[in-house]
């Protein structure tokens, strides 16, 4: 009897620590779910990843630089700097002075050489009548005929002159070729110039250019028509479509080669001498995109995977990918990613399908 009481008795006692235990148990908090902290980068863009700026000046599509075929004292310069022109509006004069009794004095010799050329062709003319009568020897003909020839000669050389004379005097006037803007003029009224010296430079055409260096390394890649992207340091916030006109096949002063590129629309806030980039880019069509290798694992089914964080709730999902070749700046993602994804790449193997993340981003600097 006592060892049934001594049973029971434990029994109780056992029964009562296992209610203490579940009371107990009912009133401790709930375990919540464990937030990884884990390093991520943004799936940089293929084509992003190759494009390369380089500087440039925006350009007028017609750029010339006026200057006089003759030297002298400038007497009239209308021109002033961003003045509009029409074809044949004067931009400077020289003083005609000089040139005027030049061409007086090649005048004079022309007439005199005239004169000179008709007594001689009278003389051969008289001289050719008389040896056909047997009044004139050959000698006489063969002299009258040279000294025609001679008259003829120089009369067409002083002629010449008097041309030349001429055109020099209307070279002391300078007219704008074509309609435009003048955005340059280093001269002044009174100024003394030589033949070829700069004295207006004419900006024309409705689309502007912009003119960049693109180095060696590089500039095979480049090709006339290629499209480009043009932003201006005036105008920080906008892109300007653009497209290659002419690429250099010479390096220039800076060892670069020259490249000028065409904006394809027309934009008033943009003028000549802008300064601003030129975008190129040299990524291929269907260029895989490239991330550290370590962001991939090897799921239950034995199929390499990442993960890819879900930016509105922080959780992280395993996806299928398809790899390429491993270099020394990463590994090729064939499938499976796509740009702007937030790709977890330390961590990897300490989070679980569905879990919630801490992530610390970082940027795209690929590593093996």
């Amino acid at each position: 009897m006592k060892a049934h009481k001594k049973y029971f008795g434990v029994v109780l006692c056992v029964l009562a620590a296992c209610a203490v235990l579940a009371g107990c148990s009912e009133d401790a908090p709930k375990r919540k779910a464990v937030i990884r902290p884990v390093v991520a980068i943004r799936v940089p863009d293929p084509e992003a990843s190759r494009t390369r700026a380089f500087p440039g000046t925006a350009r007028a599509a017609i750029e010339s630089r006026l200057s006089f075929r003759v030297g002298g004292e400038i007497i009239k310069l209308p021109a002033k700097v961003g003045m509009k022109v029409r074809p044949g509006d004067l931009v400077a004069r020289l003083d005609p002075t000089d040139y005027r009794l030049k061409l007086g004095r090649a005048e004079a010799a022309t007439a005199e050489a005239a004169a000179a050329l008709a007594q001689a062709r009278s003389d051969w003319e008289r001289t050719r009548a008389l040896y056909e009568v047997g009044n004139a020897s050959r000698r006489d003909l063969d002299r009258a005929r040279a000294q025609f020839d001679a008259s003829a000669a120089q009369y067409r050389s002083i002629k010449n002159m008097r041309n030349l004379a001429s055109q020099q005097l209307k070279y002391t006037e300078l007219r704008a070729p074509v309609a435009g803007a003048l955005a340059e003029v280093p001269v002044e009224v009174h100024q003394t110039v030589g033949a070829g010296q700069p004295i207006a430079t004419l900006t024309a055409g409705s689309r502007l250019q912009m003119q960049t260096g693109v180095p060696d390394t590089l500039i095979a890649k480049v090709k006339t028509g290629q499209p480009v992207k043009v932003r201006f340091d005036a105008l920080p916030a906008e892109l300007f479509a653009g497209e290659v006109i002419e690429v250099g096949v010479e390096t220039g002063t800076v060892s670069t080669f020259p490249v000028k590129v065409a904006l394809k629309e027309q934009d008033g806030r943009i003028r000549a001498g802008m300064s601003g980039d030129v975008m190129f880019s040299f990524a291929a069509q269907g260029d895989p995109v490239l991330v550290p290798a370590a962001a991939s694992f090897s799921g239950a089914d034995h199929v390499l995977r990442m993960w890819v964080v879900n930016e509105a709730d922080k959780t992280v999902s395993s996806r299928k990918v398809r790899l390429g070749r491993l270099s020394a700046q990463g590994v090729e993602v064939l499938e499976g990613l796509h740009p702007g994804d937030i790709l977890v790449i330390r961590g990897v193997h300490s989070i679980q399908e569905g879990q919630k993340v801490n992530i610390e981003l970082r940027s795209a600097e690929v590593r093996p």
